[in-house]
């Protein structure tokens, strides 16, 4: 059994998913049973705000990230 200390993701929304709100949500449901401690960055295209507002009130996430992200904010995010 893996556990992780880091996930950095792509958030994607796809109004055509039947019973999801992104491509995100089973990993997020995985890793919250598994590897509860791990620290959680998302990266999105602010388009999808609302759509990843209703995903935040369900999984936890450490840090949500706009396009453009340049390496060192996603550092600082993961050595915070």
């Amino acid at each position: 059994k893996n556990t992780y200390q880091v996930l950095v993701a792509e958030f994607i929304y796809n109004p055509e998913f039947r019973d999801r709100v992104s491509n995100i949500e089973s990993l997020l449901a995985t890793l919250e049973g598994h590897s509860p401690e791990v620290k959680i960055i998302i990266l999105y295209d602010e388009i999808n705000q609302p759509q990843l507002n209703q995903l935040k009130q369900r999984y936890r996430m450490d840090a949500t990230l706009t396009f453009p992200v340049d390496e060192k904010t996603i550092q600082d995010c993961i050595s915070n």
